[in-house]
């Protein structure tokens, strides 16, 4: 269990479960959940979307959705690469227990990603809008 230590020279920083002892199947079926859980709801997600525009509007509709489907995960793609490679400086801080660098490696990640998701969730917008007027106009 992760906690945070109170004692001494390790204030502040987070006690954390060696990764590199025990089982190895453990470890990394903790960390497989929730990626196999966000595919599976993006999957469900996709799913959805098909069945409520094939049944509500028109199969043209539907083939538009299914030609900005790419585009899509392109978008999600770019955003997961983006927190990966923040991630690698927010472990050195971490590994290293500079805790300020933390922080701040972490608060700028978190600005980051939020400024690049609006970014190209915006611009996705308007990919989608046109590529559906393109497929609705044939």
């Amino acid at each position: 269990m992760m906690g945070w230590k109170k004692n001494g020279k390790n204030a502040n920083t987070m006690d954390n479960t060696k990764m590199t002892n025990g089982p190895i199947t453990t470890i990394l079926l903790s960390f497989a959940g929730p990626v196999l859980l966000g595919q599976l709801l993006q999957q469900l997600y996709n799913i959805a979307d098909a069945a409520i525009v094939g049944q509500f509007l028109s199969s043209k509709a539907l083939a538009a959705v299914g030609a900005t489907s790419s585009l899509t995960y392109i978008v999600c793609y770019f955003c997961i690469g983006s927190c990966i490679g923040i991630s690698v400086p927010v472990s050195q801080a971490f590994g290293a227990g500079k805790n300020t660098d933390l922080r701040k490696y972490f608060i700028n990640g978190v600005y980051f990603c939020t400024c690049d998701c609006c970014h190209y969730d915006s611009s996705h917008s308007v990919y989608e809008w046109t590529l559906f007027n393109v497929v609705k106009d044939t």
